[in-house]
């Protein structure tokens, strides 16, 4: 009969496959996301753009453009809200946001 990798009557620990599982990396969450780009926000001094905003973030954390894009939707549905479309965007034309 064969000793099955699982159960080993020895106590020594099965081998380890390298490559078998994918590295895991801390991400931010969901409230997390939300105050860093409200903070960024705060720190926008003129006009910007949702690629600016997330290029002020991004130095502070690694979160990506559609996470930024996301939480801003939020952040304009907010009572009372923080910030306001300035420009509306028209198809490849960026929408130019301000802080109210």
């Amino acid at each position: 009969m064969e000793n099955d990798l699982r159960t080993s009557n020895n106590n020594e620990e099965p081998p380890i496959r390298d490559g078998s599982r994918p590295v895991v990396t801390i991400t931010t969450t969901y409230g997390q996301i939300n105050r860093l780009v409200k903070e960024a926000v705060a720190r926008m001094t003129k006009p910007f753009t949702i690629r600016g905003l997330h290029e002020d973030v991004y130095n502070d954390v690694n979160i990506s453009l559609d996470s930024v894009t996301t939480a801003m939707i939020r952040i304009r549905e907010e009572q009372p809200p923080v910030v306001r479309v300035k420009v509306p965007g028209k198809g490849r034309r960026a929408t130019i946001f301000e802080e109210i």
